[in-house]
């Protein structure tokens, strides 16, 4: 996948979740939607570390280690490191903030139907990961919001 559509698909993950995290019974269906915009999160660093190396590979390592100041300073390795017009993209994934103020951060995407984003997202993960049935709950919830 290229990173704008990595980012296109976090950017819809996060407008899904916006729209059912108010309804309890589609918990299951937002905490995997919020696990797959962690999994992208991965993806489009993997990507950038193809194009910028190891300065990326470095930010990526310090991110992941959810420490104050390493992650502190992997910010501001993207931040001296991408182009604005890619760090624009990119900051509201890498930055640590609820998923509202993340999903408020995000450009605005046409949004696919529901059923295609759960499918997506069983499809993607049904091998090898145990949380596809709680998906399976949700594409269920999805397709019957009433």
């Amino acid at each position: 996948m290229h990173l704008r559509q990595e980012l296109t698909a976090v950017a819809r993950a996060l407008a899904l979740w916006q729209q059912w995290q108010a309804e309890p019974s589609a918990a299951p269906f937002c905490a995997a939607l919020l696990a797959d915009v962690a999994d992208a999160k991965t993806r489009v660093l993997d990507l950038l570390t193809l194009r910028y190396g190891e300065t990326i590979r470095t930010a990526r390592r310090s991110l992941a280690s959810g420490e104050g100041d390493k992650v502190a300073y992997a910010l501001e390795i993207l931040d001296t490191t991408l182009p604005q017009a890619i760090k624009a993209t990119v900051w509201p994934l890498v930055q640590t903030m609820p998923p509202a103020e993340r999903w408020a951060a995000c450009p605005a995407p046409p949004l696919p139907s529901p059923l295609a984003q759960v499918a997506r997202i069983i499809g993607r993960t049904a091998v090898g990961h145990k949380r596809v049935e709680p998906r399976l709950c949700a594409l269920s919830h999805s397709t019957n919001p009433a």
